[in-house]
């Protein structure tokens, strides 16, 4: 049911951007089409120009009495129906040759919105859309774009837009468009929610794993509590037994009364071993931490004060840390299979054991 809610949410979001998208491609693949198919249509309607005017022209030098408008008639007959074509206007303002014949005598009804100007494809691409949304029932769809007069004589070659059949191929290129634009958003659509479907398994097995990761180090951070609480249980029997070293008894806490000078405020104070939780290193000062909370100094270095300990009460985590077991009070995973301590006294430091030595940590805890 979620995944149908998320593919659905998916599928109304793309859809909905496919198609702005595809209104804004449309209009503009539209407008690339129009200015086009008009430039084609000019550039045709210059080249029968100049071809009328160049027969016009043989002719009238051949015989000056040839029936002109006869001559243009059959040239351009039933043109009428391609994209742009020409006309035959006399000074009097009516058509003396047109490609429908019945016309002839006639005036043109369209305005010619172009006379004195240069016509081109962006122009007429303005005109094009402003003719088609003002347009009335009695107008033709064929209006003139330009005059232009023939030598010798007192004809005008009218260049006409045949805008009804732009409208028609532009339309059907619209047509075409929109098939295509389906298509491809139908095929994307498709790809997206595959797409979708693969990164939401690959994320959900990735998040399977580090949950199984992380229940396996919780198992593995858990061991390792529990075998500190059985090791500081282990050394708290220890002190209440005796050890046996040949024929001599000797009391657990006679062997821990070593003692070790340090400094507080100037002043020597001897402290005992076993009341030592933690030493560590700050910037080249060697402190020790009672298991009452009080800190002083020594002079001695790290692995000289190691050299003293018991090395079943006492871990060397790293180079500025050494903790005692039974100030340890919790053991918590850290970054890049690292663990830290939690010490009581609390310490202003993070006792981290790197990962090399996370496997000698454990052995130390006789895991």
């Amino acid at each position: 049911m979620k995944d149908y809610k998320f593919y659905s949410k998916i599928s109304v979001a793309y859809w909905i951007v496919f198609a702005v998208l595809s209104i804004i491609t449309l209009n503009i693949l539209l407008k690339s089409f129009t200015v086009s198919i008009l430039d084609v249509s000019l550039s045709n309607l210059k080249n029968e120009t100049t071809t009328i005017k160049r027969v016009y022209a043989k002719v009238y030098a051949l015989d000056k009495n040839f029936d002109d408008q006869l001559l243009i008639q059959n040239i351009i007959e039933d043109t009428h129906k391609q994209n742009s074509f020409i006309s035959i206007i006399n000074w009097a303002g009516n058509y003396v040759c047109y490609p429908e014949i019945f016309k002839v005598g006639e005036k043109p009804l369209a305005k010619n919105n172009f006379e004195n100007e240069k016509v081109d494809a962006s122009k007429l691409q303005d005109y094009f859309f402003s003719f088609l949304s003002n347009l009335k029932p009695t107008e033709e769809v064929t209006p003139i774009i330009a005059l232009e007069t023939i030598n010798n004589s007192d004809l005008i070659i009218a260049n006409h837009i045949n805008l009804e059949e732009i409208h028609f191929s532009i339309k059907k290129k619209r047509t075409f468009y929109i098939g295509i634009l389906s298509i491809l958003g139908l095929l994307l659509w498709l790809f997206v929610l595959w797409l979708c479907r693969y990164l939401s398994n690959y994320f959900n097995k990735q998040i399977d794993k580090k949950v199984e990761e992380l229940v396996s180090n919780s198992k593995s951070i858990e061991d390792l509590n529990s075998s500190l609480e059985k090791y500081q249980e282990n050394l708290k029997n220890i002190a209440v037994t005796e050890v046996v070293h040949g024929d001599v008894s000797v009391d657990v806490e006679e062997i821990t009364k070593e003692r070790i000078l340090t400094y507080v405020r100037n002043e020597l104070v001897p402290i005992t071993i076993s009341s030592i939780a933690y030493i560590y290193v700050e910037n080249t000062i060697t402190y020790i931490v009672t298991k009452e909370g009080k800190k002083s100094t020594t002079p001695d270095s790290l692995d000289k004060i190691y050299s003293l300990l018991d090395e079943k009460v006492y871990f060397k985590v790293n180079r500025q840390f050494i903790v005692g077991i039974s100030a340890i009070e919790k053991i918590t995973k850290y970054e890049n299979s690292k663990l830290k301590l939690q010490v009581n006294p609390t310490s202003e430091l993070d006792i981290i054991i790197g990962k090399n030595k996370v496997a000698q940590f454990k052995q130390w805890l006789d895991l």
